[in-house]
Order: C-alpha cells, then structure tokens, then sequence
C-alpha cells in the first residue's frame, strides 16, 4: 500500500515538474526577463524537483525492505530491531513514569 502511495506521489511530481519546466521553456520563447524565470524556477521547478526526489528516495527505500522482508533472514533481523526499539521505549517510558512521579 506503502509503495502504491508513493509511487503516485511520484506520478504527481514528474508531471508538477514537467508542467514548470514547460512554462520555463514559454517563458524564454516569450522573452521573458531571466529575473522572472528564475523566480519561477524557485517557486515552481526546484519544489517539484524536491518532491520528485523525495518520492523517488522514499521508493527505493520501500523497495530495500521489501527485498529484506522477503527473506527468512531479513524478518528475523527486522523482529529482533523492533523487539529491541520496544525495550528501549519500554524503558524510557518506565524512567519518564518515575521521574514524573516523584
């Protein structure tokens, strides 16, 4: 489901970025002042190029741990870190109970 979303996220970048890429390529043919077609490019094709990487990062590390969960050894590894982020917030939560109480 993870992927799905991200991979429309995607979709929506790539084309957020073509659309301001072509109205960086109007902006020239028209004439435009480079002053103003870079204040586009800041407002409009650097955000969208942001998310697009994001989307595109965020991917492939959704990928990476499907490849690990596939395997016997990658759950086994994937149930001992978590077991071990709960004894740590197990932990911390019995400390912040003994510190708030006293």
């Amino acid at each position: 489901m993870r992927q799905a979303v991200t991979q429309r996220r995607l979709a929506r970048a790539k084309k957020d970025l073509d659309s301001a890429l072509k109205v960086v390529e109007m902006m020239r043919k028209k004439g435009f002042s480079e002053k103003a077609i870079a204040a586009h490019v800041q407002d409009a094709v650097e955000p969208a190029e942001k998310r697009r990487r994001s989307a595109e990062l965020a991917l492939s590390w959704i990928g990476r741990d499907l490849a690990l969960l596939s395997t016997e050894e990658g759950r086994k590894t994937f149930r001992s870190y978590s077991q071990g982020v709960m004894r740590r917030v197990r932990k911390l939560s019995q400390s912040l109970r003994r510190f708030f109480a006293e």
